[in-house]
């Protein structure tokens, strides 16, 4: 809409004043887009982190479940045998003095 030689003053200025508000909400549009551009890319860096993080953990939660199964068969393996219980009770004394009894309980 170029303005043309029978246009009176006020419908120039008029004119004017809508090509630069046409200009000014572009350049908001403009600057909101780029915005949420960056805001976009910041979340994905946020979430590509956090993804890996995920990975870590979930790699480490493998690792010790796989312990958690063989720390039982380990036990097992390296288990001395122990001697069977002799069927005669055990021969104690309780010793009189009451420092004595202490001493002997350490």
């Amino acid at each position: 809409m170029l303005p043309t030689s029978s246009t009176t003053p006020e419908e120039e200025r008029r004119l004017a004043e809508t090509v630069r508000k046409r200009r000014y909400r572009a350049g908001k549009r403009n600057e909101l887009i780029q915005l949420k551009a960056e805001k976009t890319k910041r979340r994905i860096g946020r979430l590509e982190q956090l993804a890996a993080e995920n990975s870590n953990l979930r790699a480490k939660v493998d690792e010790y479940q796989y312990l958690v199964i063989m720390l039982p068969h380990w036990v097992y393996m390296n288990e001395k045998p122990q001697k069977d219980l002799s069927p005669q009770p055990a021969y104690t004394t309780l010793l009189a003095t009451p420092i004595t009894r202490k001493q002997g309980l350490q």
